[in-house]
């Protein structure tokens, strides 16, 4: 996975199961004279004339089963690479005409881990969501474009949770020096290159991602094949196979395994009808540089985000992004004003940026009630609905779902929210290895904590109770 063209390797192993693996993922091998009393060894290597893609793996079956993503997103995109890594071939589908048309179709994302206060699960899930995307990013940067750029990300304390204030003291127990700091506002200028309002938390591995440069990479891949304008109103399993139907009576493809990852469009599908999704608006904008902003090198993050300048865009900085709970996106002047008047409290001076709009972005984010995606195994709701009924009081706490609790064959990557460049790569990640039947880079805990299953047993403890 990490060996690249004249990669050698030597080993004190000389099994023949041992060196037909090296062989099956593309190396040369050769049994060599041991050491000492061992007879032999095994040495192997990458032929310099043999491309090698770094990333690719074996899959179980040679390639033989068949996977559809339904949407092209950043989460569709990157599980599609996960699995094409492996070998899959893989079928997108999207209703729009251009990938990461949507929430992802924003310019940049700050790439910075959610964080906790307290161990658990689910807070180990995001901060190896974030240290998973920094290496990929910074690896993939080695020979791509993918739009990375490692800014570092300096986040003011008063952008933290405003329910339950952060202590900053607890967090830096929890968190290693290189996943934050906290940093003073004396100290914030040398950090950021421009003094900063407030004192705050500065993630020394964050940064910038375009999205759609990254998608654009996650599906370049012979073994991807992508379907634009092509909504998938209905799905059935049949056969030991999912059918995809797109309003017509015949199906327009069949495939063994199918991943979701179509954000609100997962109501139309009666499998996932059931699963609460919510709903909040947003606008980014872009403002001109001044004098002052041009010396900005860190994403900072207060009431509103806002980015360093980039090689593309080398005359205005992004500011993201309003937000609103209403399905009604606002108005670009509205949006583009109060972007400003959060942008500019970041500072000390407010001339930092020049209050005048030069474009927006707009479109809504899905994510669930309790903020975190929903990845795994699609559950079946009524099947889990009459285990919950044959089960004792005594025995909810600690439901254990077989396998007949969920769809056959039917994942899910969806509902980032705002932490998609953290969280989508390595979901993507986890749902590869489940389908490829390798060992899971989490463990139990956090597979419970992120599955679909746990808003679905929520939700019928609280009918019944």
């Amino acid at each position: 996975q990490h060996s690249g063209i004249k990669t050698t390797l030597s080993s004190y192993s000389a099994a023949g199961s041992f060196r037909r693996e090296l062989e099956n993922n593309g190396l040369t091998t050769k049994k060599a004279s041991g050491y000492g009393i061992k007879r032999h060894m095994t040495s192997a290597s990458y032929p310099a004339t043999k491309r090698h893609d770094s990333n690719s793996r074996q899959n179980k079956d040679g390639g033989k089963t068949s996977i559809g993503i339904i949407g092209a997103g950043l989460a569709g995109c990157a599980t599609a690479y996960s699995l094409a890594t492996r070998g899959f071939k893989v079928e997108i589908f999207d209703s729009d005409s251009k990938i990461a048309n949507q929430a992802s179709g924003i310019p940049f994302l700050a790439l910075r881990p959610r964080l906790f206060q307290t161990e658990s699960p689910i807070a180990q899930y995001f901060l190896h969501s974030f240290l998973f995307s920094t290496t990929q990013f910074t690896h993939l940067s080695k020979s791509a474009n993918i739009g990375w750029k490692e800014t570092s990300v300096m986040q003011l304390n008063h952008a933290l949770n405003k329910r339950k204030p952060i202590d900053i003291k607890k967090i830096s127990s929890i968190y290693p020096d290189d996943v934050l700091r906290p940093f003073s506002k004396e100290e914030s200028k040398a950090l950021a290159g421009v003094q900063l309002s407030k004192a705050g938390i500065i993630f020394p591995q964050g940064g910038m991602i375009r999205p759609n440069d990254l998608c654009n990479f996650y599906i370049n891949s012979p073994n991807i094949n992508i379907n634009l304008n092509t909504p998938i109103k209905e799905i059935r399993y049949s056969n030991n196979q999912w059918n995809l139907y797109s309003g017509k009576p015949n199906p327009l493809i069949k495939v063994d395994k199918l991943v979701l990852s179509n954000s609100f469009r997962l109501k139309e599908l009666i499998q996932t009808k059931y699963l609460p999704l919510t709903k909040s608006s947003g606008t980014v904008t872009w403002f001109p540089t001044t004098t002052s902003s041009r010396s900005l090198k860190s994403i900072v993050c207060g009431n509103r985000t806002v980015f360093p300048l980039d090689n593309a865009e080398s005359r205005k900085h992004l500011v993201a992004a309003s937000y609103s709970n209403k399905i009604d996106i606002l108005s670009a002047s509205k949006a583009a004003q109060e972007n400003y008047e959060g942008a500019i409290q970041n500072f000390d001076f407010a001339e930092i940026l020049a209050n005048s709009n030069r474009g927006n972005k707009s479109g809504m984010r899905c994510s669930t009630p309790d903020r975190i995606p929903y990845i795994g195994k699609i559950p079946n709701y009524e099947a889990i609905r009459k285990k919950l009924a044959y089960s004792h009081n005594n025995a909810r706490k600690s439901l254990q779902l077989a396998d007949n609790c969920y769809w056959p064959e039917l994942y899910i990557n969806a509902a980032h929210g705002s932490n998609g460049a953290a969280t989508c790569p390595f979901s993507a990640e986890i749902l590869a290895s489940m389908i490829n039947e390798e060992p899971l880079p989490i463990d139990k805990e956090i597979l419970a904590s992120i599955n679909p299953s746990r808003i679905v047993i929520r939700h019928l403890k609280k009918q019944e109770g």
